[in-house]
């Protein structure tokens, strides 16, 4: 069992094993400790994860991941609302860039940082933009949280989830695209419920003062008018 193991925000993990400081990480978070470039260079399509002592690289291990089956989908939803969807991304950039041609996402940056990706959508913020993220990962707590509504994955990070506003227990990407479809109906309906109460006010409140409505009709009036209110509502679980 390695002592002292502790794990650094978008880097890697390190521990002390036989009186010996190990890493297991990116290339520049390794190469910090054993001192020399990576021996090769990564496949294209795989992150490459490093792992070293004092002066030696041990291994490097190529991990591959494939697309799921929604991202497509849900990428498609976004773009075709007239959404800008962008992937940031830890992985390498030539990585992301790959995963990004496959999905049709025109900005593609890979090689971020936790404090990097943060950055980035705060500037997005400052020009007027509204941010929505999605991630899975300790190192996308901070962007998670900063972000004005965010999901995190049920099977990812703890701590991705405790950031985000809303944690997708199904662990599907198209589950964003539901709610954003939920969320729209739901505006239209409360704009219409507004609008239903604000011309039934100015109406029966101006008659009910001149005399012109009977206090029981009145009352009838404002009934229906919470009925028709709540009956506009009901469609939204219809239509769930």
């Amino acid at each position: 069992q390695p002592a002292a193991a502790k794990e650094i925000p978008g880097r890697g993990i390190e521990g002390v094993l036989h009186n010996r400081l190990y890493r297991l990480g990116s290339a520049s978070f390794v190469a910090e400790l054993s001192g020399a470039a990576p021996p090769h260079d990564p496949g294209r399509g795989v992150t490459p994860v490093y792992l070293g002592v004092a002066g030696q690289w041990l291994a490097c291990f190529q991990l591959q991941d494939g697309l799921r089956p929604e991202a497509q989908a849900t990428v498609d939803y976004f773009r075709q609302a007239g959404k800008t969807v962008v992937l940031l991304s830890g992985d390498h950039d030539l990585l992301a860039r790959q995963v990004g041609d496959q999905l049709g996402i025109r900005t593609t940056i890979g090689g971020y940082l936790p404090d990097e990706k943060l950055a980035f959508v705060k500037r997005l913020q400052e020009t007027g933009a509204v941010v929505a993220m999605v991630g899975d990962g300790i190192n996308d707590a901070a962007v998670l949280s900063a972000a004005d509504v965010s999901f995190a994955m049920g099977a990812g990070a703890a701590l991705a989830q405790a950031h985000a506003d809303a944690v997708l227990l199904c662990g599907r990407l198209d589950a964003v695209a539901d709610s954003a479809r939920v969320a729209g109906r739901t505006m239209r309906v409360i704009r219409q419920n507004l609008g239903w109460a604000s011309v039934y006010n100015a109406v029966a409140i101006p008659a009910a003062a001149m005399g012109l409505l009977n206090p029981w009709l009145s009352g009838v009036g404002m009934a229906l008018s919470s009925a028709v209110v709540v009956a506009n509502a009901l469609r939204l679980r219809r239509s769930a």
